[in-house]
């Protein structure tokens, strides 16, 4: 299933998937309320989601999705590149955060591997990710081991 607020940007997720012979597209959604009435009745195994949408942003869909059909994967989808997006998306169960900018070739290599229980992150993402998990363990200070 492929939710973003905006229908002429759902088209391009749309038409990526609908070229790939091993991937259904089972619906579209414009918002989070919506994206998740119609996820508890298609059963998707993967929603790519927009983070930012009216009426439930993604990440405040995400939980109820979570709930309500738990064997389903989210994938967070945005345009920005915000640390607080960055970690709240794992935080709320998404199984990947790509940016909007990634390769027309990558949605369906992702979104493959997320069905099969593998993650996706932007590299980029991915970088600062690990830098904040870094900056976090300093702060904490160091951690021993225990034997």
């Amino acid at each position: 299933m492929v939710v973003d607020d905006h229908a002429f940007f759902r088209r391009g997720p749309v038409s990526v998937l609908d070229e790939e012979a091993d991937i259904d597209v089972v619906g579209e959604a414009g918002d989070g309320e919506e994206a998740g009435r119609l996820t508890v009745r298609s059963r998707p195994d993967v929603v790519l989601m927009d983070v930012w949408m009216p009426h439930a942003r993604g990440i405040e869909a995400c939980p109820r999705i979570r709930e309500a059909v738990p064997n389903t994967r989210l994938v967070m989808l945005t345009m920005s590149d915000e640390e607080s997006d960055l970690l709240d998306a794992p935080k709320v169960g998404a199984s990947g955060h790509p940016l909007k900018e990634i390769a027309v070739t990558d949605p369906p290599r992702a979104l493959r591997g997320i069905a099969d229980g593998r993650s996706f992150i932007n590299p980029t993402m991915a970088t600062r990710l690990i830098g904040e998990f870094a900056e976090s363990a300093e702060q904490d200070g160091p951690r021993r081991s225990r034997r």
